[in-house]
């Protein structure tokens, strides 16, 4: 991202991104792609599902992108659609404070072919958003075409490692810890979070019993 040529934007909202648009049942958030729309040349929109697909449309023909637009975007590649799977933590100690592994996962269907097509682009949500069948069409064929399928093929352990790397990043849970309490504060008018401290410890057998059984 930093030559500017390529930038990754997720969409969804939800209680650690943009809690206030959930709370208003927005299920997509066009800001950040927006902005990256401006400094970079390629944007990458991760979708999550196809409500939320269809929302990020929606909203961004409320906003005044014209169809035409719209697909010029798309089938310039500047608009492209990533679909991916979910690197998750687990707690199989069975206390939520340790993360004992890290998980990737998909759906089944996404390895089958025209994945993106039958689950995305077919789905009605989407379709009623159009007021032009050819519109509708062109808009599939180049989505189709730039979509890019991060199936299971596609990580190795070394994406992995790397996530579970970042669970020992004290500064970069900071980071997030910050933004998210600093929209929960403003949301709720409570003025300037106060500063924190965050303590992240490696589990091992020293301090096993320590850690595991410590109070929730």
């Amino acid at each position: 991202m930093s030559n500017h040529k390529i930038a990754l934007v997720p969409l969804a909202t939800g209680y650690f991104q943009s809690p206030e648009l959930l709370s208003r049942g927005i299920k997509a958030d066009i800001g950040l792609f927006a902005e990256s729309l401006i400094y970079y040349d390629s944007v990458y929109v991760q979708l999550d599902n196809p409500e939320q697909f269809a929302a990020f449309i929606k909203l961004l023909l409320r906003q005044g992108l014209t169809y035409k637009k719209l697909i010029e975007l798309v089938e310039k590649g500047i608009l492209r659609f990533l679909v991916t799977g979910w690197i998750m933590p687990f707690s199989a100690t069975g206390n939520p404070k340790v993360i004992s592994s890290l998980w990737f996962g998909i759906e089944d269907s996404m390895n089958k072919p025209d994945y993106f097509e039958n689950k995305y682009l077919n789905f009605s949500g989407l379709k009623s958003d159009f007021l032009n069948v050819n519109d509708y069409r062109k808009f599939c064929k180049y989505s189709k075409e730039t979509a890019i399928l991060l199936s299971d093929d596609n990580f190795t352990t070394g994406l992995i490692d790397n996530a579970f790397d970042d669970c020992f990043d004290i500064e970069r849970y900071k980071l997030i810890s910050k933004n998210i309490l600093e929209e929960l504060y403003r949301i709720n008018d409570l003025g300037k979070v106060p500063d924190f401290e965050i303590k992240i410890s490696e589990l091992n057998a020293d301090n096993y019993y320590e850690i595991y059984f410590q109070r929730l």
